[in-house]
C-alpha cells in the first residue's frame, strides 16, 4: 500500500503546482468522470431491475442492437398481468434510466467546483484575510505559508514579502527612532557642562562686579572664556542639527599644542571648582609644546561628559591626569574620583545607553548617557574607553585620542 500512497502523494503534489484554470479544469474533468461512471452503473442495475421483474411474469426482451430500445421476444407473455407496484417500478426505473446521466453531472459539478473553491480559494484567501488583520493590530510576528504554486500560491509569497519588508522597515524605524533619541539625549547632556561653567562666571561677575573687585584684565579674560565656550556651543549645536546616529558625526582634525588643550580644561576645571562641593585638579607633566593632530571638539566633548560623570558620583574630589605616548601617537587622559565606584559586573554596561549606576544626588536630569558617548567618540577618534575601579576607592576612567595627522 506504500506505492499507492505514494503515487497519490505525487499525483497531489503535481495538482498543486497547476494554475487556477488548469485546477478548475482537472476538478471538472474528474467529476464528469465520475458521473459517467455513476450513469454506467445506474444503467447497469436499472436494467438488472427490470430484468428481474419481467422474469418474475416470464416476459423475455432483449436489446434491440444498435439502438437502447428492448423488444419482446414471447409475445404470449407480454400481456401478463403486472401489479401495480411492479407498473411503478418499471416507470420509476425508467425515467432514472433516462435522466440519471444529467443528474449526475449536476451533482458531480456542483461537488468537484465546491471542492476546488474550499481547496484552491477559500483556505489561501482566509489566510490572506487573517494576515491582513494581525497587520491592521500592527502584529508582524506571524507567517503567512501556501504550499500551492498557482496564481494564490504567489499571492500569498507577495503577501508574506510585504509583511517581512515590512516588519524590516519597522525595525528599521525603531533603530533611527533609538538613534535619534540617542543624540537628542546627547544634545541635552553635553550642553550641561559648558552651560555650568558659563553660570559659573556669569555668577562670579554677578558678584564681583558691582563691588568693584574685578579688573579690567580679569574682566576681559573672563568675558574670553564665556565668549569661547558660546562658540564651542555653536559649534556643536550646528554639528548636531542635521546628524541622525552618532556614526554620521565626521572627525576633523587639526593641529594644536597640547598647551592649548590642557589650557581649555582647565578653564573648565577652575569654573566648575567656583560652584560645586566636588573640588578637581588636573595634571601633566608631558612637554606642553609638543603638536597633537586632534579633533578638539571631540575631545572637549569627551573630557566634559567624563568630568560631569565623576562629579555626579565624588564625594569631595575629581583628579584629572593628561599623559601622552608618543611611540603609539596616543593622547591618555585619565579622570578618579573618590565615590564608591562601579558595582560588580556594571563596568562593562556603564558604556551603554541610558544605564544607571544608582541613585545619586543631582538636580538635574540624568540621562544616563555621558559614558556611552565618550566610548563612541573615542572609538572613532582611534582610541578607546576603559573603567575600573580604584585600588584607593573610587571609579577609574581611562580614555585614549590617536594623535596621528591621519
Amino acid at each position: 500500500m506504500d506505492w499507492i500512497n505514494e503515487k497519490i502523494e505525487n499525483i497531489q503534489k503535481k495538482i498543486r503546482t497547476f494554475s487556477l484554470k488548469e485546477s478548475l479544469l482537472a476538478y471538472l474533468a474528474f467529476g464528469i468522470f465520475l458521473s459517467f461512471l455513476c450513469f454506467w452503473g445506474t444503467q447497469v442495475l436499472c436494467q438488472r431491475q427490470i430484468e428481474i421483474i419481467y422474469d418474475r411474469h416470464h416476459i423475455m426482451i432483449a436489446k434491440v442492437p444498435g439502438q437502447n430500445l428492448y423488444q419482446f421476444l414471447n409475445l404470449s407473455e407480454m400481456y401478463g398481468e403486472l401489479t401495480d407496484s411492479e407498473q411503478q417500478s418499471l416507470m420509476v426505473l425508467e425515467i432514472v434510466r433516462e435522466y440519471s446521466g444529467y443528474v449526475y453531472m449536476l451533482l458531480f459539478t456542483a461537488i468537484m467546483g465546491t471542492r476546488f473553491y474550499y481547496s484552491r480559494i477559500k483556505r489561501p484567501s482566509g489566510m490572506l484575510t487573517k494576515a491582513a488583520k494581525e497587520i491592521q493590530k500592527n502584529n508582524l510576528d506571524f507567517t503567512l505559508a501556501y504550499d500551492c504554486k498557482d496564481e494564490m500560491g504567489e499571492l500569498c509569497n507577495a503577501f508574506e514579502e510585504m509583511k517581512r519588508e515590512l516588519s524590516d522597515n519597522k525595525e528599521k524605524m525603531w533603530d533611527l527612532i533609538e538613534e535619534q533619541k540617542k543624540v537628542n539625549a546627547a544634545f541635552a547632556h553635553d550642553l550641561r557642562t559648558p552651560l555650568t561653567v558659563l553660570k559659573g562666571y556669569s555668577d562670579f561677575l554677578y558678584r564681583f562686579i558691582p563691588e568693584g573687585k574685578i579688573s579690567e584684565e580679569k574682566l576681559v579674560s573672563t568675558l574670553k572664556l564665556m565668549s569661547e565656550h558660546i562658540g564651542r556651543l555653536e559649534r556643536y549645536s550646528y554639528t548636531m542639527k542635521d546628524i541622525r546616529n552618532f556614526e554620521e558625526r565626521k572627525v576633523e582634525k587639526e593641529e594644536l599644542k597640547l598647551s592649548d588643550l590642557t589650557g581649555k580644561i582647565s578653564d573648565t576645571i577652575h569654573a566648575l571648582n567656583r560652584i560645586g562641593d566636588v573640588q578637581l585638579q588636573m595634571s601633566c607633566e608631558e612637554e606642553l609644546t609638543q603638536s597633537l593632530w586632534v579633533d578638539e571638539e571631540m575631545v572637549l566633548e569627551v573630557v566634559d561628559n567624563l568630568l560631569s560623570n565623576a562629579i555626579r558620583y565624588a564625594k569631595t574630589k575629581v583628579e584629572i591626569i593628561i599623559q601622552t605616548e608618543k611611540q603609539e601617537k596616543l593622547l591618555r587622559i585619565y579622570v578618579k574620583d573618590d565615590g564608591e565606584g562601579f558595582s560588580d559586573g556594571k563596568m562593562e554596561q556603564a558604556k551603554g545607553p541610558y544605564h544607571y549606576e544608582k541613585e545619586v544626588k543631582d538636580e538635574g536630569e540624568h540621562f544616563g548617557i555621558g559614558l556611552h558617548i565618550a566610548s563612541v567618540l573615542c572609538k572613532k577618534c582611534g582610541g578607546t574607553l576603559e573603567l575600573a575601579n580604584s585600588i584607593y576607592g573610587g571609579a577609574f576612567a581611562s580614555v585614549s585620542f590617536s594623535y596621528k595627522k591621519s
